[in-house]
């Protein structure tokens, strides 16, 4: 709702006193980034034509350090996503990293990307509490590695789930930070809590991924659940 005001405000000032070209960045091209780019690329051609505006007065750019949209997963569903973006009138900017947010916008590589409205959706960072946490290997967002059975490395007995964690398990990097995947982790850990109070062998974390929808404006979506793909 926040984010919509905003972009209202906007609107009204150029209206009213006529404005250059406004841009809204959005920094991280996941799955929050890309299902938010989609629905506000439909909302601004509604307050274009509201307004009576020129279409190109308004950018939106999407900034994401990896090489592709949805980092790590699918390429051609990645492909498609980068695809629909731009028909709608998105700016994409792969393998970008934003190195620091300002009241006037993002710095990339040095450089400032001016913005009048910028949105952060590249990912969290894990609890400043597990920084002190003694006797556990961090990696470099914070979170706590765990081994197969989310135990955490250097402290058996202690598991660590959800976002604090980092659990690769056969991966190069980590799961996703999903609520599909620390209700899982939560079940596991609830399991292999049991085994150990009965002296009973610890079994390894093997998550199922349910697959995902993701809108990306209007009547347009792409999905992974039940062998849908596209």
């Amino acid at each position: 709702l926040a984010i919509r005001n905003q972009i209202k405000r906007l609107f009204s000032l150029c209206s009213r006193y006529g404005c250059p070209t406004r841009r809204i960045v959005i920094c991280g091209g996941g799955f929050t980034g890309v299902e938010l780019a989609g629905e506000l690329l439909h909302f601004l051609r509604r307050l274009t034509r509201l307004h009576a505006l020129e279409a190109d007065k308004v950018q939106l750019i999407i900034v994401e350090a990896g090489k592709q949209l949805f980092f790590g997963m699918d390429p051609e569903l990645a492909r498609r996503a980068h695809q629909r973006l731009i028909e709608l009138g998105a700016e994409i900017r792969l393998n970008q990293r934003v190195q620091k947010i300002t009241a006037d916008g993002v710095v990339i590589n040095g450089q400032l990307l001016s913005s009048d409205l910028t949105v952060w959706t590249a990912g969290i960072k894990a609890n400043a509490v597990q920084s002190n946490a003694k006797g556990v290997v961090l990696d470099e967002r914070g979170r706590v590695i765990v081994d197969q059975t989310l135990q955490a490395q250097g402290a058996a007995g202690v598991y660590v789930l959800g976002d604090g964690a980092s659990v690769t398990i056969g991966r190069n990097k980590p799961l996703p930070a999903t609520a599909a995947i620390a209700i899982q982790e939560g079940d596991h850990a609830a399991h292999m809590i049991v085994r150990q109070l009965r002296g009973e062998k610890l079994t390894p974390f093997k998550p199922a991924f349910p697959g995902f929808v993701v809108p990306i404006g209007g009547k347009f979506a792409l999905s992974t659940r039940h062998g849908i793909h596209g």
